[in-house]
């Protein structure tokens, strides 16, 4: 989640990986969002080479969007469906007898849409997690590009200010960002292997050599 900016006019001139507009961006449920193309959006404050390596993580949060709001329609409208079923069958029940084969279309007729909403709003909550998950991996491509920009990682505050997440967020990112650095740093050269040569035997090495042949008598 992002902290509060004013809607509208932020990312001004900041062209969008999906569509390349550059009107700018405005707070969403997930983020930020396109003003001309609605897609997902990572903010930066910042004027740096991008990658581009956000791009394929932001395509895959917008599908996973479009799919959320369809079975957000489905299942809202099942629900709707099934609610007005039950109100109908138990009307019906009132003043009628329904009998077995009655009661029995009743109740799938009230049963079938609510299990679908049900279900589709399971299929809505798996879907906002996928995308709060594409978003993610969104934040921390381009967080790559600023540390390559940079030189060395950002700091959490800083890093928060640059891509408008939350000071939470930015510390999960710059920790991320410095196991990254450090895995990929080359590792350090073995230590020379030191030479003894004959000439640098011990001192005691006679008297080692004078017990050899003691033992040997």
């Amino acid at each position: 989640m992002q902290v509060p900016v004013p809607a509208g006019r932020l990312a001004v001139g900041d062209r969008c990986p999906l569509c390349g507009g550059d009107a700018g961006v405005q707070p969403s449920d997930d983020g930020f969002s396109c003003l001309l193309c609605g897609g997902p959006r990572i903010v930066v404050d910042a004027k740096i080479a991008r990658s581009g390596r956000e791009r394929p993580h932001l395509e895959r949060a917008r599908g996973l969007q479009k799919s959320r709001a369809t079975w957000g329609v489905l299942a809202g409208v099942a629900g709707a469906a099934g609610a007005v079923s039950l109100v109908v069958s138990g009307l019906a029940a009132a003043f009628f007898h329904l009998g077995d084969t009655g009661g029995e279309l009743a109740a799938a007729f009230t049963l079938g849409p609510l299990l679908f909403s049900a279900f589709g709003f399971s299929k809505v909550r798996a879907a906002s997690r996928s995308v709060a998950a594409a978003m993610s991996d969104a934040e921390v491509a381009v967080a790559e590009d600023l540390a390559r920009a940079r030189g060395t990682p950002l700091e959490g505050p800083e890093l928060a200010r640059v891509l408008h997440v939350t000071p939470t967020r930015a510390e999960e990112l710059s920790a991320s960002l410095q196991v990254e650095s450090f895995l990929a740093a080359p590792e350090a050269a073995p230590a020379p292997r030191m030479r003894v040569d004959a000439g640098d035997a011990p001192a005691d090495a006679d008297g080692d050599v004078e017990a050899e042949k003691l033992q040997r008598r």
